[in-house]
């Protein structure tokens, strides 16, 4: 089994092996972080309220009805192969429990309003002191200062502020949050990475780091090229349901049999090879399609010729003739 291209190693193994992460998080950004790492092999400990533990923990749907605390499939998917304490760390017992245990982590995990773990005397300024090569990931809506610091953040929330939602959704019709909280996920990926480089800075230098990651950050990180065109040129977004205003064919066709595919040629070697592939060369060469540009100017029409040849296959037929014209 551990020669198959597929084996991934049981929790608790990996290039992480041997790392030591303490969580005091909720929702999914903050455990999505720890969940990596401990995919990585890293030993992840969370830290739970008594009586509710995290906040997603009852939420549907359950894998037992009846013990939705400890059965919630939200839950369990963001916090898999990870050990949890019951501490309440926000009583003065609960916080110099949680200081003991940060004495003997590698990395301290926390999601808080920003000012909440300070005021329990928790923050890495604190823990540092008795951990000075302690790695401390900060994880919230806004950033740790600036004028929306101590707002609270939520992925949809974000989603709205960033600009997000208003290229994603039907043209004509209302703005959209992604089907997923991406936002969510993507911040405990870039927490992830941040305490990777966290320790390797550490590994050169012997000292801890804290690092500061907000799900506003990620939303308009992924945003990248949306806010390069319309920092520096004319475009501005809009909602555009699956296709792209940069050309196409890049959208999603109905088929024969009621289904839907999506295809992707935006590309001119991609376009001349659809083109053959659906005995149309006549097209290659047609001013309206046989540029990036002109597609993009063209785009009903040749949504039109995409539409119409589908139209008359299987989706099945279709996945299997465009994949074997690779």
């Amino acid at each position: 089994m551990s020669d198959h291209p597929f084996y991934q190693a049981p929790y608790g193994k990996g290039p992480l092996q041997g790392l030591r992460v303490l969580e005091a998080t909720q929702a999914v950004a903050g455990p999505m972080a720890g969940t990596i790492l401990g995919d990585l092999g890293a030993e992840v400990i969370r830290c739970e309220l008594p009586g509710r533990g995290d906040v997603i923990r009852p939420i549907p749907p359950c894998l037992d009805p009846d013990q939705p605390l400890e059965s919630g499939t939200w839950y369990q998917s963001v916090n898999r192969g990870k050990k949890a304490v019951t501490l309440d760390i926000r009583k003065p017992e609960g916080q110099e429990l949680f200081r003991q245990l940060a004495a003997k982590v590698d990395v301290v995990i926390e999601n808080f309003v920003p000012g909440t773990m300070p005021a329990w005397g928790l923050d890495y300024a604190s823990l540092k002191a008795v951990n000075p090569g302690l790695i401390y990931l900060s994880i919230s809506g806004f950033g740790l200062w600036g004028p929306l610091a101590k707002r609270r953040g939520m992925d949809s929330v974000v989603q709205a502020m960033s600009g997000m939602m208003s290229v994603t959704g039907e043209a004509g019709g209302r703005p959209l949050i992604t089907g997923m909280p991406i936002v969510d996920h993507i911040t405990g990926w870039q927490g992830a990475i941040g305490i990777l480089a966290a320790l390797a800075h550490r590994e050169k230098t012997g000292k801890g780091q804290q690092v500061d990651v907000s799900l506003a950050d990620t939303a308009l990180a992924v945003s990248d090229h949306q806010l390069m065109s319309t920092v520096n040129t004319d475009f501005v977004g809009q909602l555009k349901g699956n296709g792209t205003p940069q050309g196409g064919p890049a959208d999603t066709y109905v088929c024969k049999d009621g289904r839907s595919v999506f295809i992707f040629a935006l590309l001119d070697a991609m376009w001349r090879r659809f083109c053959e592939v659906i005995e149309r060369p006549d097209l290659i060469d047609d001013s309206r399609c046989k540029s990036v540009p002109a597609r993009a100017k063209n785009r009903e029409f040749v949504d039109g010729i995409v539409g119409e040849w589908t139209a008359k296959r299987t989706s099945f037929e279709v996945e299997e003739i465009l994949e074997g014209a690779g």
